[in-house]
């Protein structure tokens, strides 16, 4: 009967990953009473639950690239240090639906970190997340760092910044693609709506190497108190590559920046490539003028009279 309970979980909670997995580790807050997976007598074996993400990940990542999965209970997971996924093609998901925003299984910390998590590993999925940043220090620098390959977000909200210190850092950045190559982003959020960005820092920066990523159906949100934070930065040093966003909103429900865009690397021909679903809310100008042939956007034609730079009336696009 135990193992038949066991297979019963595992196929629940596996449904929709999209490949075949092996192992199957769940982190929850004790194992004693492992809370959001099992609550009879019938239990999983003792070397599959963990009471830490990080213990439950090392164990799973044992035999590297195997599609080993950590499920993840719907608990708040409090990091005291920062969190390093250095695995390839182990996956960390977490045990609730795929809504976008503020899943129950929740990442914070109760240390300062920078970043609190760093993806290096590759060909690795994170679904049904929710990462809470900041707790009122300047160097919690970095919600999220991705340096490695051919991951994959779903359903991944990477909130912060959750306190006003970070907001008010210059610097600052939810997630940061340094060295990270065709990764794809689905159904994320990224930022929040509900403490006040007041310093020039940013929702997504890209590095170097940071190309041919892919964003389809995310939320970049932010409620500014300055005109000078930035939904999008490109660092100097990213000298080639495109980014695609496809249905992606950028909404900044407070004062409007006066930039949406930051490209720091013009001369290097980095593409920032809109479908014509995207669009921006609260930007009295999408990027300034000296930058925008590096932002295009399509408008569901196939040639290049159809492709244009992504300017609405809306936007003053003379500075």
């Amino acid at each position: 009967m135990g193992n038949l309970r066991e297979h019963e979980v595992h196929s629940a909670a596996l449904m929709g990953l999209g490949f075949v997995p092996g192992e199957v580790h769940y982190a929850a807050k004790g194992t004693a009473v492992p809370y959001g997976f099992l609550r009879d007598n019938r239990k999983l074996m003792a070397s599959r639950l963990h009471p830490t993400i990080l213990e439950a990940y090392k164990t799973a990542g044992t035999i590297n690239g195997n599609n080993n999965v950590v499920v993840v209970s719907p608990d708040s997971h409090t990091q005291s240090a920062a969190l390093t996924l250095d695995k390839n093609m182990t996956h960390v998901v977490g045990a609730y639906p795929s809504v976008m925003m503020s899943q129950r299984s929740r990442i914070g910390h109760d240390a300062n970190v920078d970043a609190l998590i760093t993806l290096s590993g590759y060909g690795n999925l994170l679904k049904n997340l929710y990462v809470m940043h900041g707790r009122g220090s300047a160097t919690n620098l970095h919600a999220m760092e991705i340096t490695g390959e051919r991951n994959s977000l779903q359903n991944f909200h990477l909130g912060g910044p959750m306190h006003a210190t970070e907001a008010g850092t210059a610097g600052y950045s939810n997630l940061e693609l340094t060295a990270a190559a065709e990764c794809y982003f689905k159904s994320c959020v990224f930022g929040t709506d509900t403490i006040a960005r007041s310093a020039a820092n940013s929702i997504l920066r890209i590095g170097a190497q940071g190309v041919r990523n892919i964003f389809e159906d995310c939320v970049f949100l932010m409620s500014a108190s300055a005109a000078t934070p930035y939904f999008i930065e490109i660092l100097v040093g990213v000298t080639y590559g495109w980014t695609l966003f496809r249905n992606c909103q950028f909404i900044n429900t407070g004062t409007a920046l006066t930039v949406g865009i930051l490209n720091s690397s013009v001369a290097y021909g980095h593409k920032l490539i809109f479908d014509s679903q995207s669009f921006m809310v609260g930007a009295t100008d999408v990027i300034a003028a000296a930058g925008e042939a590096s932002v295009v956007q399509g408008n569901g034609g196939f040639c290049a009279a159809d492709e244009t730079v992504l300017l609405a009336t809306a936007y003053d696009h003379t500075a």
